[in-house]
């Protein structure tokens, strides 16, 4: 094994698995939309150019992948026409995911499980995907296989390193299973919006109410124990030898390797104060002029959206998050409620209060009414970052989308940057430090739908980013979409000039193409 630092070694039980039943409680509309939002939560893999030597000398172009994966010890395999290989494609949070029908899924139950199937695919040029939250449409393929971390190889052990304490997570672990455990020690790590990703969004960003006053998720990755598509396993870090690695796996993991252990630091406290509300959609405006008044430990994310699940309802649901949770995090985030809201008159507010940060309240308007979704629905999704000064003399736009939107499940979701996102400096290649939201707009369509009503959403997407498209800064890289028209804009918006170094690293590091289905 290559390694630039020490390696470590170790991996404890994780009593935590926040499963889609579980989660899917906290309503079925709620359910759609977090995961819609975090939908590329995965973490694929991708790298280096020299094949090991496998012990084999059958190079056959007629293996099959059976025959390859026989090679696989103690390891547990689905194939087409097992039960376990239907159970887990139903179980995937991503339907588009669940849809696909993959040559193979493995599922490897430590690291050293890993680094052979990687040798093992790259012997016989197997192409595959990684599933780790589950959330995202590429973590499975057709006629691929499916690397699946989330089945056993997901644990999570809070250590002490020189007096510090951080969190290892292992590949299939979920941020919620994450932050959960942190709890029991005090401590937690900022995350985005959803408990359900898994390291892809910690890889690539990780925007969500603490961003603000404590960074990105992937500004607290201390150590990545990766391995490249090509068999080789690297421990990086800020100290390493492979700077130009380090710096791309944060951001951009996906195309290069498998993460197969994430070291993170960690941040005291495990409580924040929250305060919500919904009101008339004409709150957008004064609540976009007052964001840039707002200190950096409060958090103004909000969502245009329907209180209603039977019919089209646009209302604006605001959410404040302070990152204290003594009296005076009380009274600041009740005063800047205050500032926030103005005058205008509410329908409905939860006034500041502490609560914890593994169980914050859910991110989605909370609904007047209850209903059956009518099927199964499928999310289209951007999420592209913006300049507020720019955005917030935008208000008419994103208010005549909302009320044209296609359906009651469809929305928009503005989630606060700025603060100490814009000031750290730690050569990641995730761009858009500057913005200061993250605008993600989702539309939903019925999986039974006609094309016709499949382009009518996929177009209201894409409608509102071409509209405020003045105030775009930057893309966030976990929902962009590989052979779309806009594709290669998104890829160059996402990562700038680092685009080319990433480039070259993904012909590096993967010189078989065997994740070629992400989009880098």
């Amino acid at each position: 094994m290559k390694t630039d630092c020490t390696k470590k070694s170790g991996a404890a039980e994780s009593s935590l698995d926040i499963s889609a039943d579980e989660f899917c409680a906290m309503s079925r509309r709620n359910f759609l939309v977090m995961g819609a939002a975090a939908t590329a939560g995965v973490y694929l893999a991708g790298s280096e150019a020299v094949a090991r030597q496998s012990g084999r000398t059958d190079k056959s172009p007629g293996n099959t992948v059976a025959n390859s994966l026989s090679l696989l010890k103690d390891v547990d395999i689905y194939f087409p026409g097992d039960e376990r290989y239907g159970s887990f494609l139903e179980g995937l949070f991503s339907r588009e995911a669940g849809q696909k029908k993959p040559s193979a899924i493995v599922c490897p139950k430590k690291h050293e499980d890993i680094m052979r199937f990687v040798e093992i695919a790259v012997h016989d040029k197997l192409k595959f995907t990684v599933c780790g939250g589950g959330l995202s449409s590429l973590s499975v393929q057709t006629d691929m296989i499916c690397l699946a971390l989330n089945v056993f190889y997901n644990k999570v052990e809070v250590l002490d390193r020189d007096g510090c304490t951080i969190v290892k997570a292992c590949g299939g672990a979920k941020v919620g299973d994450i932050v959960a455990i942190l709890k029991n020690h005090g401590r937690h790590i900022p995350v985005g919006v959803s408990p359900m990703p898994g390291l892809g969004l910690v890889m690539r960003g990780g925007i969500g109410h603490l961003s603000r006053s404590e960074g990105l998720t992937c500004d607290h990755i201390s150590q990545v124990n990766f391995v490249t598509a090509c068999g080789d396993n690297f421990l990086l870090d800020a100290n390493c030898a492979r700077q130009y690695l380090w710096n791309a796996v944060r951001g951009a993991a996906p195309r290069f390797g498998i993460v197969s252990e994430v070291y993170l630091d960690t941040v005291p406290g495990t409580k924040v104060t929250v305060s919500r509300l919904t009101a008339d959609t004409g709150m957008l405006n004064g609540w976009m002029e007052n964001a840039d008044k707002l200190q950096d430990s409060v958090s103004a994310s909000f969502v245009l959206g329907s209180d209603s699940v039977k019919h089209m309802n646009p209302v604006f649901y605001g959410y404040l998050v302070h990152q204290g949770s003594n009296e005076n995090a009380l009274a600041e985030l009740s005063s800047a409620q205050k500032n926030m809201t103005g005058d205008a008159k509410l329908s409905w507010l939860e006034e500041a209060h502490v609560v914890d940060y593994a169980q914050m309240p859910p991110f989605d308007v909370p609904l007047r009414d209850s209903g059956e979704l009518g099927g199964e629905m499928i999310p289209v999704v951007k999420s592209y970052l913006v300049k507020n000064r720019v955005v917030k003399r935008m208000g008419e736009v994103l208010l005549n989308a909302i009320r044209t939107a296609p359906n009651q499940f469809c929305r928009i979701d503005f989630q606060h940057m700025g603060g100490e996102v814009r000031r750290i400096k730690n050569g990641s290649v995730f761009s858009g430090r500057d913005a200061d939201w993250n605008v993600v707009v989702t539309g939903f369509y019925y999986a039974h739908s006609l094309p016709d009503e499949v382009e009518k959403t996929t177009a209201w997407v894409k409608n509102i980013m071409h509209r405020i498209n003045a105030a775009i800064v930057g893309v966030y890289s976990v929902e962009i979409k590989k052979d779309t028209p806009e594709t290669k804009h998104e890829l160059e918006m996402a990562f700038r000039n680092k685009l080319s170094l990433l480039h070259r690293l993904a012909a590096k590091y993967d010189p078989y193409n065997l994740l070629s289905h992400y989009p880098l």
